[in-house]
């Protein structure tokens, strides 16, 4: 017990070995269980053999509860949770920490009731933040704050956690501060643990802010003070400083990690923390580009971890393999290692391990230029991942699980290009675009012209009666040589392909969203020459943008003829706002909103039709329109004042007391209105898109000033928006979320799509409200009179940019960010 507090494992181990001997010879039941929680703690802590440890723990749990030792079975239950934590299972720790909170309350000692609650809460506290919930986890500090008083090695914990919370949410200077005021507690302590957990946390902190040296600097601290084996401990620093040499291409320190993880191989004594080594080793390897050594290793780990029984990690160190031998073309042992691989996937019943030698051996037979075999190849793995998607009833989840996959799923439209079958790839660029989406759509039962649509991707016929003369469809696929365009008109489908750099690409789109995004500083400091520098700096970038995304001789050609321009896009491309590049008609250069109305979707088979022939019925004496503004923008007032007169229905947000809370706003929100127009701040959150949000400005009944409520993305869930037909968020970055490989942009805009409302209005980067709100008002008011919203987007933008031409204080320049930060996202028909 002495030892295992102190964190010293191995003399732990050895006491608790020979205290398992001696017991033989007795029949004590409650120190039996004594002994097997101290070594569960040791397979945890020491080995990070968890899965072992809760094995070890079922039976002793059992009896524990037989006997009723509440004491031992509250804490082998604590410790089972802390294995499911460190292996990653959070949804099944948080529900085993809440049982051991609960189960408490029996312990006759208050000291052990505080101690598991205390405890529990700590580490529920991380759970939320891995799982994105901050707002839980604050909540879970404050609960933890109270019952911690002064014990110091508890503030240690909580400080810990609290930092990490600053950091997942970008307060990075406070999390430096906690960090640093958390080492000095710690080392009066003398808590070397978390002394090392500091130092590993600082490290993790700079190399997020691209200060390699300094994050490097941290990891080397960290690493110095680890006196025990501690593998795992040892394993996620290295492979911290792996990653800063791999991001700094600096292979001779990379050959020091390589020595140093070897080293770990004398200390280990769990078969599966070797294999680990092995395989962490391989991955370097792998990930520096040196094949054969990474096959040796990937071989070294396989057998260890074939022989003990480990058969996952077998599979997977057997498949770095194949991709090695592919690497080096070396096919035909690729392909007989498949052979091997396939059969050991099913009797594992693992769907997609099977699914990833499937994948293989297609792309085996594209690489030989079996074509067929190749397409044949990718449906049996497109059936097997039908299997797996069906399965997801968390839409959060389905789309981590397809941007994992995302490189398999176009790898069957490459395919079908090889074979110059552009008809079958148009349909499955489709499918492994929108198939998240329209999973979505489908639950919440959508309904097109009656009918329950079946979320097949459809023929491109069905797509192009949809087109009128004038409107053009452009659906992208990037991969890292090659971008590939499917354009659809009335007139057909078609594919141009161009090489290209992808990195490059991204990297062009960054540097245009950041010139962007520095005109209003510019501007405010009032330097003439240096603004119009910037002006033309930016439409540089912009006419780049338009002959690397647009300009194939047949797409050009068209241009000129198009009014209605579909953008479908791929991966980054989301990031791109199309209507301000430049283009060339007739040898005069103009922003391309200036000529063509643009529509973004993130689905073919999804796209808007237009629905009234002849005259436009007036709605707008039916239309239930909410409207939320917040004061403090200018002109909002004036702006919902022009709201009201547009649509006589509207009503603004209000909840009928002296107090307005969260939950009386979402009830307002259910009230099934036709159109929401919020006004107010947003921010997207690129890790954790569930906590970007929206403030709403709510008014009470009894209470002349509004107040402001924020609401997240997981409290818009609760709303049904089925009936929503224009969601307009006038706001900060309410366009942008975290990026998906092969779903979009997972943010607000999306998220309303996704819960069914029909379009949705929002920016993609921050807008100063001085033109956001006139351009606003300006698109209602056309869209109230035609109830086209791409044209009404297209031409509020277009007033907008007269704005500026005429105004001398912006020099006359149409500068892209005043007007071209809003997109209209469309994803079903009215």
């Amino acid at each position: 017990t002495k030892y295992s507090r102190e964190g010293q494992f191995q003399e732990a181990e050895s006491y608790a070995s020979l205290g398992l001997q001696l017991m033989q010879r007795l029949n004590d039941q409650r120190l039996y269980l004594d002994i097997i929680q101290r070594l569960q703690r040791v397979l945890c802590y020491y080995h990070s053999m968890y899965e072992l440890s809760i094995a070890l723990t079922q039976k002793p749990l059992l009896l524990a509860e037989k006997i009723k030792y509440h004491l031992r079975a509250n804490g082998l239950l604590y410790y089972q949770a802390e294995a499911l934590f460190k292996m990653g299972e959070n949804q099944a720790a948080l529900k085993l920490f809440d049982t051991v909170s609960n189960n408490a309350v029996k312990l006759g000692e208050i000291n052990d009731r505080q101690w598991f609650i205390k405890n529990s809460l700590l580490r529920k506290g991380d759970l939320y933040r891995e799982l994105g919930e901050f707002e839980k986890a604050w909540h879970v500090c404050r609960e933890a704050e109270k019952l911690i008083s002064n014990e110091k090695e508890d503030v240690v914990n909580l400080k810990l956690l609290t930092s990490s919370l600053f950091f997942a949410t970008g307060r990075y200077d406070e999390a430096v501060d906690e960090l640093k005021n958390t080492i000095v507690l710690a080392e009066r302590l003398k808590d070397k643990q978390n002394i090392i957990m500091c130092y590993n946390n600082l490290g993790a902190l700079y190399a997020r802010l691209t200060d390699y040296d300094l994050a490097l600097a941290y990891y080397r601290r960290a690493q110095a003070l680890l006196s025990n084996p501690n593998p795992g401990t040892r394993m996620m620093i290295l492979g911290n400083i792996a990653e800063i040499m791999a991001a700094q291409n600096d292979s001779v320190q990379f050959e020091s990690i390589i020595a140093e993880a070897r080293s770990l191989l004398r200390s280990t004594y769990s078969a599966y923390m070797e294999a680990l080594l092995f395989s962490n080793i391989g991955n370097w390897y792998h990930l520096a580009k040196r094949y054969r050594e990474a096959i040796e290793y990937h071989h070294q780990a396989d057998s260890i971890a074939y022989r003990n029984g480990f058969l996952r990690l077998a599979l997977e160190k057997r498949m770095d393999r194949v991709d090695c031998l592919i690497a080096l073309s070396r096919f035909g042992e690729a392909r007989a290692l498949l052979a091997e691989i396939e059969p050991l996937a099913r009797r594992i019943n693992d769907t997609q391990g099977l699914i990833n030698v499937l994948a293989r051996v297609a792309q085996l037979n594209y690489l030989e230029n079996n074509f067929n075999q190749a397409v044949a190849s990718s449906e049996r793995f497109l059936r097997e991942i039908e299997t797996i998607c069906v399965r997801f009833n968390n839409p959060a989840l389905l789309i981590a699980y397809r941007q994992k996959i995302y490189d398999v799923l176009k790898s069957a439209v490459l395919y079908e290009i090889a074979r110059q079958h552009h008809e079958a790839a148009f349909v499955k660029l489709d499918e492994a675009k929108a198939y998240a989406l329209k999973s979505r759509l489908l639950n919440r039962q959508t309904v097109v012209d009656g009918e329950v649509t079946n979320g097949k991707p459809h023929h491109s016929d069905f797509v192009r009666t949809g087109l009128r003369a004038g409107q053009l469809l452009l659906d992208y696929m990037i991969t890292p040589d090659t971008l590939y365009v499917f354009a659809l008109d009335q007139s057909g489908l078609w594919l141009r392909r161009k090489k290209i750099d992808s990195r490059a690409l991204q990297q062009t789109i960054r540097a245009y969203r950041d010139s962007i995004n520095q005109t209003l500083r510019l501007f405010q400091h009032d330097n003439a020459n240096r603004a119009k520098a910037h002006y033309t700096g930016t439409v540089a970038l912009a006419e780049k943008l338009y002959q690397d995304l647009l300009e194939w001789p047949e797409i050009t050609a068209r241009l000129p003829q198009t009014d209605l321009l579909y953008i479908i896009p791929d991966e980054f491309l989301y990031e791109v706002p199309f209507s301000t590049m430049i283009a060339s008609f007739s040898e005069a250069q103009t922003f391309l909103v200036n000529h063509t109305a643009v529509l973004v979707s993130p689905s073919a088979s999804l796209l808007p039709v237009d629905d009234f022939a002849g005259a436009v019925p007036d709605r707008r004496k039916t239309l239930r329109v909410l409207v939320s503004a917040d004061k403090r923008f200018p002109s909002a007032g004036k702006f919902v004042a022009k709201i009201k007169e547009l649509f006589p229905l509207a009503a603004e947000l209000t909840v009928q007391d002296s107090v307005s809370t969260k939950d009386k706003v979402l009830a307002q929100l259910q009230k099934g209105y036709q159109v929401y127009i919020f006004v107010g701040h947003g921010q997207a959150n690129s890790q954790y898109p569930d906590q970007g949000y929206i403030e709403l400005s709510v008014k009470t009944s009894k209470a002349a000033a509004a107040k402001n409520i924020r609401l997240t993305m997981a409290d818009l869930k609760t709303i049904n928006w089925l009936g929503a037909e224009m969601v307009m968020l006038v706001g900060c970055e309410t366009a942008g979320g975290k990026l998906y490989r092969g779903a979009g942009i997972s943010g607000l805009q999306q998220e309303f799509l996704g819960l069914g409302a029909k379009n949705v209005l929002g920016n993609l980067w921050e807008v100063d409200a001085t033109y956001a709100i006139p351009q606003a008002q300006d698109f209602l008011a056309i869209w109230a009179a035609t109830w086209d919203s791409p044209r009404a987007l297209q031409t509020s933008q277009r007033q907008t940019m007269q704005t500026l031409r005429e105004s001398r204080y912006y020099q006359q320049l149409p500068h892209p960010y005043f007007w071209g930060s809003a997109v209209l996202l469309t994803a079903v028909s009215h």
